[in-house]
């Protein structure tokens, strides 16, 4: 039926107003029905949001909706890719990409590659705050840099002001000694050697010197041994005596030609060879000069005439009181005087024994 062209005629029967009714009550039930499904939805929501809101004040967070699993969240497969580690080893060259490898593998992705660099950047940095430069002497350090690893080895800004401490016990330095002192410390400044240096190597020097003294006494002991043995074997009795002799006459020549000192004469008959053997004590040495002290005897050069009793007990007394001299005045001892009288006194001792 068409009702629109049957109004245009006017020829509208009461079914067709019936039916168009019914047409119109249809669609108002439809749209009602389409508006109370929207209403509920949006109650639904609704009840959705407050939910929501009220978890959210009960926690004291906002709601944040990346939390949500309902919204995917990109992977590392997703920004680097599944082959980021072959990535970047082929970017190295090829004898280090399989260690490259190993260390990736190790990884769990980039940004742990990342993290790990850093955290060694940062120990490096850390080690090497305090560290400097070792010059290599070749003239091409820079000044700064020479300075700050002497101030930090303790080297002093010249030689001179190094601290050398040399131990009681052998004396004060010669001049030869000081001279050999700052030759080394010049070349222990130059190979930038600190305060510790120079002092580990005079302890060292000085403990050699300690050792080397120490074996050359145990041999002058038992070289002087062996040469009092073998004087006392070939002079017998007269041991003592000639040996006086010698130095009697050895005292006298020395002074007359300017070696007065009794030390220095000591010193220089302690003068020692290889083995130990002072020159004083040379058994060849010693029997050599008995002969020529002998000789000089004969020929009177050094005699002096006995008591007036001829028995010769004076000249037995009184070489006791010059031997006694030794110790108690030492200086007395070695004068020319004393050491001419106590030479003459064996002399004739031995002259009036018959001893040539």
């Amino acid at each position: 039926m068409d009702i629109e062209a049957d109004r245009a005629t006017g020829d509208v029967s009461a079914d067709d107003t019936a039916d168009t009714g019914n047409d119109t009550g249809g669609a108002a039930a439809k749209t009602a029905d389409a508006g109370q499904g929207a209403a509920d939805k949006g109650a639904t929501d609704a009840g959705k949001t407050t939910d929501a809101a009220g978890k959210a004040a009960e926690t004291g967070k906002t709601p944040d909706a990346s939390t949500d699993k309902s919204t995917p969240k990109p992977g590392m497969t997703d920004v680097f890719g599944d082959n980021w580690r072959d990535q970047i080893a082929s970017g190295l060259p090829a004898d280090q990409q399989d260690k490259a490898k190993k260390f990736l593998a190790a990884r769990q992705s980039p940004y742990d590659v990342l993290r790990t660099g850093m955290a060694a950047d940062q120990k490096i940095s850390e080690l090497m705050r305090d560290r400097v430069r070792i010059p290599t002497g070749d003239g091409k350090d820079d000044p700064k840099e020479v300075d700050l690893y002497r101030k930090a080895r303790g080297v002093p800004s010249e030689p001179k002001d190094y601290k050398v401490a040399v131990p009681e016990e052998f004396g004060q330095l010669t001049s030869l000694d000081e001279g050999l002192r700052d030759e080394f410390l010049g070349g222990a400044h130059k190979l930038n050697w600190g305060q510790k240096d120079v002092d580990y190597a005079i302890q060292t020097h000085f403990a050699i010197q300690r050792t080397l003294a120490a074996q050359t006494a145990k041999r002058a002991l038992e070289s002087s041994q062996r040469a009092q043995d073998d004087l006392r074997v070939e002079f017998g009795k007269e041991y003592r005596g000639n040996v006086e002799l010698v130095n009697r006459m050895f005292a006298e020549g020395l002074a007359r030609h300017g070696m007065e000192d009794g030390d220095e004469r000591l010193n220089f008959f302690s003068k020692r060879f290889a083995d130990g053997t002072a020159v004083g004590e040379h058994p060849a040495f010693v029997k050599m000069m008995v002969e020529i002290a002998r000789e000089r005897a004969d020929s009177g050069a050094l005699l002096m005439g006995e008591s007036s009793d001829g028995g010769g007990q004076d000249l037995d007394k009184r070489e006791k009181e010059i031997m006694a001299m030794m110790h108690s005045n030492p200086k007395e001892y070695q004068s020319p005087e004393i050491q001419k009288e106590l030479q003459n006194i064996i002399a004739n001792q031995n002259r009036r024994k018959g001893k040539r």
